[in-house]
């Protein structure tokens, strides 16, 4: 052994538990300091080191290191969160320094880095937590034919060309968050909810920290109107948009047929500058949808006062207030409607 390295990713009690989640700075520092004492009296030759990985809330705190640490440390080493393996969009728009103003990010790891899964799979990045990169099974070809392999050379050839999208690559080398497949699906584990931010909202909101919000915005938009854009550009003034687009489904529970399919409103709303993400509201019930990303805020037109939507807006309301959550409501855009529009369009038919 030649070296051991402490991870702390804050110099002081309060902002370590905010970071690591449990109250342990003063245990890893007891650690430090035997360790210290150990390699003294042992005589044994190995280096000890610190790294610290700093988020906008401390990034501050540089300085701080070397004062607490001071002689328990060969070196200290510092590096900027960011979104590894594409796992975890949420670093930044939550997370990231405010003096990181990197929009891409070079990957060395498919040219020069193997990085083993404890079942023995051999994956693209060392932390993939779901098996989403994963090239080849060590269980069943040797190291050699998994690293020259036809799928690792894939893979390079994707990061060569800068064509990762529909990978968690995407994610991570571009800072954006993005649809994703497995590259071998027989390995990968399903997660659905992989992508949801609420616990690092949760923790930083417990922290009395400011944070980014999350705004959910329920919608058809079958047909794309002013009244929409209004709703959007209210959303976005509060934080960072979730659209949940009705499914075809969803949408004939309580309208006519839609004209355009789910894919295709997909399309259109995901191309609108005030929206951050979509995803599919199944139900004209929001229940499900809110229940699982736990939005800040819930944005609908005064519209769902009366009507069909009426008894789904106590429930969405209900349940908003069961963490803190807020329904806000901009006033219905008089005298556009997509029901109106096809009614126009059926008379002059």
């Amino acid at each position: 052994m030649d070296s051991v390295k402490f991870s702390i990713n804050a110099p002081e009690r309060k902002l370590y538990e905010f970071i690591h989640g449990h109250d342990d700075f003063d245990k890893v520092y007891e650690h430090l300091v035997y360790l210290n004492q150990y390699r003294k009296e042992s005589g044994r030759d190995f280096k000890i080191y610190i790294t610290g990985i700093l988020t906008r809330y401390t990034e501050h705190t540089r300085d701080d290191y070397f004062k607490v640490f001071d002689g328990l440390a060969d070196q200290i080493v510092f590096k900027d969160v960011y979104n590894q393996g594409g796992y975890m969009p949420e670093i930044d728009w939550q997370l990231k320094c405010t003096h990181d103003k990197e929009q891409t990010r070079r990957c060395n790891l498919p040219f020069d880095a193997l990085c083993v899964t404890w079942e023995g799979y051999l994956s693209v990045e060392n932390a993939d937590f779901e098996n989403m990169l994963i090239v080849a099974d060590l269980n069943k070809v040797s190291l050699k034919e998994g690293w020259y392999g036809e799928k690792m050379k894939e893979v390079r050839r994707m990061f060569l060309d800068n064509c990762l999208e529909g990978t968690l690559c995407h994610g991570c080398v571009h800072h954006c968050q993005s649809s994703a497949a497995p590259l071998m699906p027989e390995y990968a584990t399903e997660n659905p909810d992989i992508f949801l931010d609420w616990p690092v909202r949760e923790r930083i909101k417990v922290a009395g920290l400011p944070y980014t919000k999350l705004v959910y915005v329920p919608m058809a938009a079958d047909i794309i109107h002013p009244g929409h854009i209004n709703i959007l550009k209210t959303a976005a003034s509060l934080g960072r948009v979730v659209v949940g687009l009705f499914s075809d489904e969803a949408i004939r529970s309580y309208k006519p047929e839609p004209y355009m399919s789910y894919e295709e409103r997909k399309a259109v709303v995901e191309s609108l500058k005030y929206v951050d993400e979509v995803t599919c509201q199944e139900t004209k019930d929001y229940s499900d949808n809110l229940r699982r990303y736990r939005p800040d805020y819930m944005v609908h037109g005064t519209d769902w006062r009366t009507g069909p939507l009426a008894e789904v807006r106590q429930s969405a309301i209900d349940l908003m207030t069961q963490w803190g959550g807020e329904v806000v409501e901009p006033d219905y855009t008089q005298g556009v409607s997509s029901t109106k529009f096809k009614q126009k369009v059926k008379q002059t038919e």
